[in-house]
């Protein structure tokens, strides 16, 4: 390293840092505002093409929400239908046997009656009415003529369902309502298609007059009117909507009339982007999806890149899209881009009119200050080279600034105070060792504290891994479920260091895969490494055993301080990890694990005390890196715990290498994955459940562990919400929680029960899902008419097993 041995030197020296110093702070902030130019360029074309994209997602929202209501009303639009042509058949029954009662007999009467409903037909013939007397015998059905004068009231449709009992039960309850079934088409013997009836009682003849039909038929039609309606909507100049079936069968296109019910699947761009296949794919998401390709502009006629927002219609198998021309986007960010650079340019000029300016101050004051205290230091250096031998005064005339006065007076009573310095350094090293221990308790606390958030993290990011994930989300999210463990392990070490000194640590002993530790650790550290530009090698050797006992998570983070620290100390080259198995027997292997490096290394001087606690190397290049210097002093320490043992290897300027060996027993038994049988995840599949909860994580824990069993969850906040929702669907499972506003779990139940009883309706299953766990909560919960409990906190196989309880054995009521 190059030394100053001259007042004269160091002075040039100080301003040649100071400028140094200086131009770096100027350097940097003239970096930062062009980072931030570009920053506000790269913001400024986000918002924009986001805002795009918030226009074409809700216009697609806009047709996704009619064609929504446009289904939801074909039910009832066919109840509407079915009631008026039945309510016209009853009147001119009605009609005919006012007219005739008092000349003509009752038979005469009902030919006159069928004479005149059986010849009416609708829909192409689809349509048609029938009669039936209430014990079942058929009197006109002219969508099956054989059938008539039979009895049909052991007739079934193809889920079982008795249909004329069903008829015979609602006119005897209440004159007339409808009837969900299936039945055949006129044109179609074959197969049973999902049908809607209404019938009336006649009662002069205790007839059951009726008409049915078919709800395909109404919902194709609706289709069509919604296609012509979607074929007129514009809300800009070229931007309208156009629609696909998830097969690439396009069903309607303003612009492109020619292509309507072709197959467009394969059709690409000028870049070949398979974009029908994209926007088909980006629908199925389920907030939809956005796909960039280039199209035709129809105002131009040019080719224009275009970005597309589609969204998916399950229930009518339509892919619902619209876009819009980026064009325009790229002149309005074109103009936004000259503004900035332009407030750039202005920024910058003044910064190097600023940067001038310092260096002139800087050497002129520099040059200033350091001539006089040139003169001070000479005077201090006369002093120190007499009182080396002998007990002489420094005199303070002739010294001029009042630092170097004060410091006068301390060197004068140097020597006398010698001893007392000596006295007083063996007090401060005691009380220095008191407040290491002080600090370490204190850190030991934090750690202990600090451990419950990050469990959090660690049981959220674990939820999350059971969901759906592409292998790059799986990648993320085992990566940062892997450093949150290494996190959770470090700040847990903290603590342990005061049980490793007292004997009270404890090794936790599992059986685990040792080459899965080993490419987690790598899929963790090589982004860091690869970041530096550094090359990562990792080698396990092939008789390396795949399980052993040990503690996984105290292996894990001794190779991840090692590496760390490689990764840390190394600017270029190479960083090595290798696995090696020294010997091996039937009952244990004896494994060295080795990190090196071709990093700045350690002089020999240091590499003695390199394990000790809080121990750093004290050189300029060691000087730049963070750290504690509990790392390696934990790892011994685990090591030694392990019955191992460890030890380091280094050359200033070429690297270092840190190994150890350790005595693991092989496993005896490999890790299992625990699986759920295939019967009882089909049991929950589907499953309808309403959540009555208030509380909203509540509501997303549970939800997401009902979801993940396959069962399709509805949410109520309060009981007065579980009620209305009740009376719109029925539902297989009720989890009730206990204290809501409005009304309390118990009230929300008995209301629950009084209401199936007033409608005959059968009971729903009611589960209690309560923080209340208190001798007599459960038995509380079944009086109020609920059939089953579970206490908060619970556990998803916990929910799991009651949930395939209830499944395989459901309650019975009398």
């Amino acid at each position: 390293m190059f030394k100053i041995n001259s007042i004269r030197k160091f002075n040039l020296f100080n301003i040649l840092l100071l400028i140094l110093v200086v131009t770096l702070s100027l350097g940097g902030f003239a970096l930062s505002q062009y980072q931030q130019y570009i920053k506000d360029v790269a913001d400024f074309e986000f918002r924009y093409v986001e805002s795009k994209k918030i226009v074409i997602r809700q216009e697609v929202e806009k047709v996704v929400e009619d064609v929504t209501y446009r289904k939801q009303l074909t039910e009832d639009i066919l109840k509407r239908k079915l009631q008026e042509r039945v309510e016209q058949a009853h009147q001119v029954a009605t009609h005919i046997y006012q007219q005739y009662q008092a000349t003509e007999s009752q038979s005469q009467i009902e030919k006159r009656i069928h004479d005149a409903l059986y010849p009416v037909t609708w829909d192409n013939g689809q349509g048609y009415y029938f009669v039936l007397s209430t014990q079942g015998l058929v009197k006109i059905y002219s969508g099956k003529p054989d059938l008539e004068s039979k009895n049909l009231k052991e007739l079934q449709d193809n889920s079982g369902k008795y249909i004329v009992k069903e008829f015979i039960d609602i006119v005897s309850s209440g004159n007339e309502g409808y009837s969900m079934h299936s039945w055949y088409k006129p044109d179609d013997q074959l197969k049973m298609y999902p049908k809607i009836s209404f019938v009336k009682l006649f009662e002069p003849f205790q007839w059951i007059i009726g008409a049915g039909g078919y709800l395909d038929d109404v919902e194709r039609e609706l289709q069509e009117r919604a296609k012509t309606k979607i074929s007129r909507l514009r809300y800009r100049a070229d931007s309208y909507i156009f629609v696909l079936d998830s097969a690439g069968k396009m069903l309607v296109h303003p612009t492109l009339p020619q292509l309507i019910g072709k197959n467009v699947w394969d059709m690409v761009d000028v870049n070949k982007v398979k974009l029908i296949q994209q926007l088909i794919q980006e629908s199925k998401k389920p907030e939809g999806g956005y796909v960039n390709y280039v199209w035709t502009q129809p105002s131009t006629g040019k080719l224009v890149p275009k970005l597309s927002y589609a969204q998916y219609v399950k229930d009518w198998d339509w892919v619902i899209c619209t876009g819009v021309y980026l064009n325009e986007t790229e002149e309005v960010i074109g103009r936004n881009k000259v503004e900035l650079r332009e407030q750039l340019n202005q920024r910058l000029l003044l910064l190097g009119m600023l940067y001038v300016g310092l260096i002139v101050i800087i050497f002129t004051v520099s040059y200033l200050f350091f001539r006089k205290i040139d003169k001070e230091f000479r005077v201090f250096a006369a002093f120190f080279s007499e009182a080396a031998t002998h007990n002489i005064f420094l005199e303070k005339s002739k010294l001029s600034f009042v630092e170097f006065m004060r410091l006068a007076e301390t060197a004068n009573h140097m020597i006398l105070e010698r001893k007392q310095i000596e006295e007083n350094l063996v007090k401060a090293k005691e009380c220095a060792e008191i407040a290491t221990q002080a600090k370490t308790e204190f850190l030991a606390n934090m750690s202990h504290e600090i451990r419950t958030p990050m469990n959090g993290v660690l049981g959220v990011t674990q939820l999350l891994l059971d969901t759906p994930l592409n292998e790059e989300q799986q990648m993320y999210l085992e990566t940062l479920s892997a450093s949150a463990e290494s996190l959770l392990t470090i700040i847990n070490d903290i603590l342990d260091i005061s049980k490793i000194e007292s004997g009270k640590f404890r090794l936790e002993l599992s059986s685990f895969n040792l080459p899965k530790v080993i490419q987690s650790i790598n899929d963790l550290l090589r982004p860091k490494a690869e970041e530096k530009g550094l090359k990562f090698i990792v080698e396990l050797g092939s008789e390396v055993p795949c399980f052993v006992v040990g503690d996984r998570g105290r292996l894990r983070q001794i190779l991840i301080n090692l590496i760390g620290n490689s990764i840390k100390f190394t600017l270029c080259g190479n960083v090595t990890v290798q696995v090696k198995i020294k010997s091996q027997s039937q009952t244990h292997a004896h494994l060295e694990f080795v990190v090196s490096d071709t990093g700045i290394g350690v002089e020999s001087e240091y590499q003695e005390y390199i394990f000790e606690k809080f121990a750093q190397v004290d050189t300029s290049e060691r000087r730049q890196f963070s750290g504690t210097g509990l790392g390696l002093s934990i790892c011994r320490q685990l090591i030694a715990s392990m019955d191992g043992e460890m030890g380091m290897s280094s050359e200033k300027g070429k690297g270092s290498t840190f190994w150890f060996q350790l005595s693991l027993p092989l496993a005896a038994v490999q890790e299992v994955t625990p699986s759920v049988p295939e019967k009882n995840a089909q049991l929950l599949a589907g499953l309808l459940v309403l959540l009555v909860e208030d509380n909203r994580t509540n509501q997303m824990v549970a939800r997401l562990m009902l979801q993940k069993m396959g069962c399709l969850v509805d949410i109520a906040e309060n009981g007065q919400e579980a009620i209305e929702k009740i009376t719109r669907q029925d539902y297989n499972v009720i989890f009730m929680d206990i204290q809501m506003p409005l009304m309390d779990g118990y009230q929300t139940t008995q209301a629950i029960r009084a209401q199936e009883l007033s409608i005959r309706k059968k009971p729903s299953l009611i589960i209690a899902m309560t923080a209340n766990a208190i001798k007599g909560d459960r038995e509380k919960c079944l009086a109020a008419g609920m059939d089953d409990y579970i206490a908060k906190p619970f556990k998803r196989e916990i929910l799991h097993k009651k949930l395939l309880q209830w499944a395989i054995t459901p309650i019975e009521r009398h």
